[in-house]
């Protein structure tokens, strides 16, 4: 957590070139020793008379690194987000729970199938030496066999209903290794789906990681490329228009909103003039900036004219930029079958997007 202020802990060389404005009362602090108070989600500051803390609470929160601070705005969403965590690490651990369950059964089933082999084995060798005894014991033998003949047909009928006549089983080492061989298929195809939902599960972790990461970005479409010479000169020239659009749009975004202006792919000047300027990425340093600068967004059709072109998005993720692409398509579909002065176009936020139905302007 970074505060402000005498015990900030940063050089003074740092703290005098640096301005901190209240997130409430919107008032300007130059001074390095003023007592400011930074949230450790938005990055916003707040003067402690705006918090109505004392001087004493100020010193006590700077003292105590291990103490962390979150605005009213942030603070229950820092709850909220802390409940999830514990959430998700419950139904991890379930999960995983279940699928050591489940190869457990598996190994004991595999188990069962192999120690029945070595039973059927057993009885296979009692028929040889039943055998051996015939003449002496002709009725016993012909009983036992009788039944042992009918386990036979019994078990043949349930493993190879669907085997040809030249496929028959005839021994019980073969009824036995099938059942076993099935079994281990079985098991086998549920092993597979078991790591299919890991598979799953890992991909949705990367998905939500590349989401966060892409939280605080938009993206500026349709901006000129710049013709200076120098690399250096070309972001300047980039970061300069996005900063005066966003400042213009008057949406209470500041210069310290922006972090990071590039453009996005390889350069390629080669003069040919269907190939459109590559798009630039913003990164901004709260997406409270980012909801401000989408909310209004309207303000765009009232600005200078080198601006009005500009198409100002979200930076999606590759399934979000998948899902809108095929709404879109399907907003295109309706808008051809509608008849009158309607239109369908795609609304909303990434992931919470639809399609609304709109006259024509």
């Amino acid at each position: 957590m970074e505060r402000r202020g005498s015990k900030s802990g940063k050089d003074d060389s740092v703290k005098q070139k640096q301005t901190w404005t209240c997130g409430k009362c919107k008032r300007d602090f130059k001074d390095p020793d003023s007592k400011i108070m930074e949230c450790e989600r938005c990055a916003e500051h707040f003067c402690i008379k705006c918090l109505k803390m004392s001087d004493n609470g100020y010193e006590f929160m700077c003292e105590r690194p291990d103490v962390h601070w979150f605005c009213g705005g942030c603070e229950a969403k820092v709850v909220e987000s802390i409940n999830n965590e514990r959430e998700i690490e419950k139904r991890c651990e379930a999960f995983f729970a279940d699928i050591s369950q489940k190869i457990s059964a598996y190994e004991e089933r595999i188990k069962f199938k192999l120690d029945g082999c070595v039973g059927r084995k057993e009885m296979d060798d009692a028929l040889i030496k039943m055998n051996d005894n015939f003449e002496s014991s002709l009725k016993k033998t012909e009983l036992e066999m009788e039944q042992f003949r009918q386990v036979i047909k019994d078990m043949k009928e349930s493993v190879i209903t669907k085997a040809s006549s030249e496929e028959l089983i005839n021994t019980w080492a073969d009824v036995a290794a099938k059942q076993v061989n099935d079994s281990l298929t079985l098991a086998s195809e549920e092993v597979k789906d078991i790591g299919k939902a890991i598979q799953d599960v890992k991909v949705a972790r990367l998905e939500e990681e590349d989401k966060e990461a892409r939280r605080n970005n938009i993206i500026f479409y349709r901006v000129p490329e710049s013709s200076a010479a120098s690399g250096k000169d070309r972001i300047a020239e980039d970061a300069a228009f996005c900063t005066q659009l966003l400042l213009d749009l008057q949406a209470g975004i500041v210069p310290e909103d922006i972090r990071k202006v590039f453009r996005l792919g390889r350069r390629i000047d080669d003069g040919n003039p269907q190939r459109g300027p590559r798009p630039i990425l913003v990164q901004l340093s709260s997406k409270a900036a980012k909801n401000l600068i989408m909310e209004n967004l309207y303000k765009m059709k009232s600005m200078e004219a080198k601006f009005r072109s500009v198409i100002i998005a979200h930076d999606m993720t590759k399934a979000e930029r998948e899902d809108c692409k095929a709404l879109v398509e399907v907003a295109r579909q309706r808008t051809e079958n509608e008849s009158g002065d309607w239109i369908h176009r795609v609304r909303g936020p990434p992931g919470h997007m639809v399609i609304v139905r709109m006259r024509k302007v």
